[in-house]
């Protein structure tokens, strides 16, 4: 599933009367952010072109439409939750992992033992 955030490099918003169906315009990044515990604290979305989060730096989480909403963490790892898997200027798929590879990274992220 994908919903259209840019076209031609101009960023493009749903509407919506139902707020948490509004899309944020532009292409983003996702990211996951864990405690020092090892547990996963947030899902971070940031645009495109800003700064990554880094583990051990502090980073700003601002909730997208409530303006009180927000908390500062400081990551022990940070994973990124998006890859490209299509090269649009070779117009290919770009190698992926087999099944079973991403089957075990799975299990590992999980912390299951086969």
């Amino acid at each position: 599933m994908y919903k259209l955030v840019e076209l031609n490099s101009q960023p493009r918003m749903k509407l919506s009367q139902d707020l948490e169906k509004v899309l944020i315009p532009g292409r983003k990044s996702a990211f996951r952010l864990y405690g020092m515990a090892g547990w996963p604290l947030l899902d971070l979305l940031i645009g495109s072109d800003e700064v990554e989060p880094k583990a051990g730096e502090r980073t700003l989480c601002r909730h997208p439409f409530v303006e009180q909403k927000r908390v500062a963490v400081i990551p022990s790892r940070v994973e990124k939750l998006h890859s490209v898997v299509f090269d649009k200027e070779r117009g290919a798929l770009i190698d992926l992992p087999s099944l079973s590879e991403s089957a075990a990274v799975r299990i590992n992220i999980l912390g299951y033992t086969t």
